[in-house]
């Protein structure tokens, strides 16, 4: 996403057009209410966003109407996160069939180093006792289905 903003950017400078990108981070929305809804994965959510919360809806469509007006006309090839702080907090990493093979050791490792984890799986009971191993190792994993 980021480099997509800037080879936009850079192409399209010459017809006067921006371009930028906007990157959320948890916003309490009706898609993130699955996650958002689960009691452990909100506190890991918490503690690892510098303001401690999660976002709201307006905060972002706040972001991205300021960098429609005139006002940001300076504005380009740039990826502006909207994540109350998490990406400052420390890494964030979404990995895929993480219950499985190589995606498991890649949920391992990256939450091994610190990183907060969130995981996609297809199986809700392979998730849910990867979940309960991965808080018995003290590894902050969260996941959905």
């Amino acid at each position: 996403m980021n480099q997509l903003a800037k080879n936009l950017a850079c192409e399209w400078a010459k017809d006067n057009i921006r371009a930028n990108s906007v990157a959320p981070g948890y916003i309490s929305t009706p898609l993130a209410q699955g996650i958002l809804s689960n009691k452990v994965c909100m506190e890991v959510i918490n503690f690892r966003t510098a303001l401690g919360r999660v976002g709201k809806a307006q905060e972002v469509s706040s972001l991205v109407a300021f960098l429609c007006m005139p006002a940001s006309s300076y504005i380009t090839g740039q990826t502006i996160f909207v994540d109350g702080g998490a990406t400052v907090n420390g890494m964030a990493a979404l990995v895929t069939g993480g219950t499985r093979g190589i995606g498991h050791a890649i949920v391992e490792e990256l939450a091994g180093l610190g990183a907060i984890v969130h995981t996609c799986a297809r199986n809700e009971a392979d998730l849910d006792a990867c979940l309960l191993a991965w808080k018995a190792k003290g590894l902050p994993v969260i996941g959905s289905v």
